[in-house]
Parts: structure tokens; C-alpha cells; sequence
């Protein structure tokens, strides 16, 4: 039985190449916006679902997450995290996570991927940061300059790569501060997860064919299904079904935008018996077909595109 994650179970996510703008049903999202004059910039998205799960993962860069409404969680390095309006989550490189939102309850989150440019003393700073990682912005100072830098990019106004730099050198340095002032005051909303748990995590995460059978992951952690899905729901606060069905959810839609597979292959991708078995717990879940949910997306990108040609 592993006791921690593995690098070589979880998924490296390495940054952006180009230079990219989506806007997703769920999700806007910029990458690389300024490949020229400010390229440790990676990315910023603000999404809001209500049933998102992330996969677990590490990349080489730092990603801010801000909790803007709503309830969820992030896991680090096997440690979870409620987290909750105001919340401030940062990874560091090479950090194994995931995160989820509490179901059923709307969940908006911006993302920023960045690296630190001539600010030697500052990311020392990060790379100390304890294991105690969330923070609240109680004083709602941090959301207008992720506002403001999502606004600047849309916006593509002259000299927006300057803006951006300033917004977020500021928004870092209180960020920081931030931290230092709350630093060990959530170390009582943390809890270790057991490493049974975080073997279900990563067998639900990593691999496609132990989704929806339940019975086959208790079997791999020698634990029965009653105990399973009690000990899963003590630790993670949601049961194991709604949470494999939301991750399920998530690997389907992740499929249908950015696979040009028809939607009987995502259908026999996902394990599902049939595509009629695949569309009905598709629409069940989100309102809309697959179909209807692919056709929004391409609707979505051809406005995008006419937006960046004009």
C-alpha cells in the first residue's frame, strides 16, 4: 500500500506554449497572454461549476488559487483543506494536489499560473511557506487585482503586459502578508488522509477503468464497500459515488472540448456499456447532452476566434 503519492500515478501539468484565450460554458481562460514582454505570466482562469473536481497533479511553475464563492476543498501532499469564500490556496513547483468543490453548491475560482521575475526575495518567501496553506482575505482586498488583471486582458488595451506586472507584484507581496499574519491559525482545519484513502484518490483519479465500480476499489484497498464508503465520506465530507460521478463528469467534459473523437469513442473511453448509457447520465448530471454540450463549445470558440481576428 502506497503512504503518499507518487509522481509517476499523478498527472504533470507543464505549462502553456502559446498563447491562448477559451471561454468555456464553465470557465474563462487566458494563457500566455503576453508571450513577448511578460511570458512568466502562464495563465489566469476563472471558472465556476458545481460539481469540479481536479485531477491529482504537479507542474513546474506556482498557481494561486482564490475561492470567490462557494465551498470545496484542495489536498496537498495528502493533507486536506476546506476551503470557503475569501480562501487563499498557493502550490509551489513540484507539489502533488487536487482539489473539488462541495456538491451541489456553485463554486467560483480564479487560477493563476506564474513564475517570479526580479523578485529573488519574495519567492524565497513562498518556497517557505509551511504546510498550513490556506488563508482567508478577510478584508476582500486580493479578488479586484484578479479582477482587474482578467479585465486588462479582455480588455487588450495598450501597455495591458505593464498593468498586469504591477497587479501582480502588488497582489503577491499582500498575498504574502497575508500568509505571514495568519500563519498557523488553520492548522486546525487541517487532517491527514490515510493512505487507504489516498489510494482511492489516485485509483479514481488516474484510471479510467475503475469508474463507477466501487466494488472493484474497495476490493483493491482490502476494504469492504459499507467501510469504504464510510471512511470516504468521514475524510472527504461527500460520499465516494457522488464524487466518482462528479470526476466522471469532469473527464467527460475535459474529452468532449478538446478530443475531435465522436462521442460513441469518448462514450467506450469512459467505460461506458453504451453511448445511450454515456448521454443519459451526461444529460442527468449537467442538463444537457453531449451533444448539445459539444455544439455549445464549438458555438463558444468560433465567437472567441472572430473576437481575436477583430
Amino acid at each position: 500500500m502506497k503512504s503518499k503519492y507518487d509522481k509517476h500515478d499523478v498527472i504533470k501539468l507543464e505549462g502553456p506554449r502559446n498563447k491562448t484565450a477559451c471561454y468555456w460554458p464553465e470557465e474563462i481562460r487566458f494563457e500566455l497572454p503576453f508571450p513577448v514582454y511578460y511570458d512568466r505570466f502562464l495563465y489566469i482562469s476563472k471558472f465556476w461549476y458545481e460539481k469540479w473536481y481536479t485531477p491529482t497533479q504537479f507542474h513546474d511553475h506556482f498557481e494561486l488559487c482564490y475561492v470567490c464563492e462557494g465551498e470545496g476543498w484542495f489536498i496537498l501532499e495528502g493533507m486536506m483543506f476546506p476551503v470557503k469564500k475569501g480562501d487563499i490556496f498557493v502550490t509551489k513547483p513540484g507539489e502533488i494536489h487536487c482539489g473539488g468543490a462541495v456538491v451541489n453548491v456553485p463554486f467560483l475560482v480564479y487560477a493563476v499560473g506564474f513564475r517570479f521575475e526580479q523578485m529573488a526575495e519574495l519567492e524565497k518567501e513562498y518556497y517557505k511557506l509551511s504546510i498550513q496553506r490556506i488563508s482567508n482575505d478577510s478584508d476582500e482586498v486580493v479578488r479586484p487585482y484578479l479582477d482587474n488583471i482578467m479585465n486588462e486582458i479582455e480588455a487588450g488595451s495598450a501597455y495591458a503586459h505593464l498593468m498586469v506586472r504591477s497587479y501582480m507584484s502588488a497582489m503577491l507581496t499582500i498575498i504574502f502578508r497575508i500568509y505571514e499574519r495568519h500563519h498557523g491559525l488553520t492548522k486546525e482545519k487541517t487532517k491527514s488522509l490515510t493512505p487507504e484513502m489516498m489510494h482511492v484518490l489516485n485509483l479514481v483519479h488516474m484510471d479510467m477503468n475503475f469508474m463507477g465500480k466501487i466494488d472493484q476499489i474497495a476490493n483493491r484497498v482490502n476494504m469492504s464497500r459499507s467501510n469504504l464508503d464510510r471512511e470516504f465520506k468521514s475524510q472527504m465530507g461527500v460520499a465516494l459515488g457522488e464524487y466518482v460521478r462528479g470526476v466522471w463528469v469532469e473527464r467527460a467534459k475535459q474529452l468532449l472540448r478538446q478530443s475531435s473523437e465522436s462521442i460513441t469513442s469518448i462514450a467506450e473511453k469512459l467505460h461506458f456499456d453504451s453511448v445511450q448509457a454515456f448521454s443519459m447520465f451526461f444529460k442527468r448530471q449537467l442538463g444537457l447532452s453531449p451533444q448539445a454540450f459539444k455544439r455549445r463549445i464549438n458555438v463558444d470558440e468560433m465567437q472567441v476566434s472572430d473576437k481575436l481576428k477583430s
